[in-house]
């Protein structure tokens, strides 16, 4: 099994860290990758262990149901980091030969927003001890529609959608916006192909909408929105590289320009 489908269920996202002041990265997907194939070469054919952890809430919801937080840590079969058997993420302990099966609890919420200690048991057959990683981790997002999305979300210039601030974030914010022809029965003829645009904008807590910013989306066409924040990084621990990443997402459907 490809390690890229550890996580996001489908999340498509192209990106640059470069960010313009308080404006747009203009740069746009033209096909789809996820966030781990984009950000610090995580894909690196000498990774030897993977920690992640992946908030996801849905249709711009705040009830429970619609929200869940999951974790997954994987190893490399013949690393070193295998020995170590368990890995504490703050007060979590996991289990590396729980393998893709992922562990979900709200609970794991809590490492958003803060600094994330990665640790790594002593022992295994060969007794070694592992070094730490420590990144921050920006918040999980909040978003808040402010009443528009009733019962759906009409995009519309000007419209302006607002979330959590986290000023600690310096990789921004990610709006994105998708496409798809099977969704759009009668858009179909005149536009066949999967559209995927997106935006990076600074953790600022507010956005406003333009359709200039997404110019590939047909007029009236029903989308799938995503905000997506989060950190990916490529750490290498007792020489061999390890890959973190934790993401918060909110996504749903919406109608395009009406």
């Amino acid at each position: 099994m490809d390690d890229r489908i550890l996580l996001f269920l489908g999340i498509v996202v192209l990106l640059s860290f470069s960010c313009q002041k308080d404006k747009i990265n203009q740069k746009r997907a033209q096909h789809s990758l996820t966030f781990i194939d984009i950000i610090g070469n995580v894909n690196s054919p000498n990774r030897k262990a993977t920690i992640s952890f992946f908030n996801y809430q849905g249709n711009f919801h705040e009830d429970a149901w619609s929200e869940y937080t999951n974790a997954r840590v994987t190893c490399r079969e013949g690393s070193e980091i295998c020995d170590a058997g368990k890995v504490r993420v703050n007060e979590f302990e996991l289990e590396f030969d729980k393998g893709y099966e992922p562990y979900t609890s709200s609970e794991y919420k809590s490492v958003f927003g803060g600094e994330l200690n990665i640790s790594f048991t002593e022992g295994g057959t060969d007794g070694h001890e592992f070094d730490d990683i420590n990144i921050y981790v920006p918040k999980a997002l909040d978003v808040d529609l402010d009443g528009i999305y009733n019962p759906g979300l009409s995009l519309k210039d000007g419209m302006m959608i607002n979330w959590n601030a986290d000023p600690q974030n310096a990789n921004g914010v990610y709006i994105i916006m998708e496409y798809m022809p099977f969704e759009n029965e009668r858009l179909m003829k005149a536009y066949p192909d999967r559209k995927l645009n997106y935006i990076n904008v600074s953790d600022s807590g507010s956005y406003t909408y333009s359709k200039s910013d997404f110019p590939d989306i047909p007029d009236t066409a029903l989308v799938l929105l995503r905000i997506v924040r989060g950190v990916v990084e490529l750490q290498e621990v007792n020489g061999e590289e390890v890959a973190v990443y934790v993401i918060t997402q909110v996504a749903g459907y919406a109608r395009a320009w009406q």
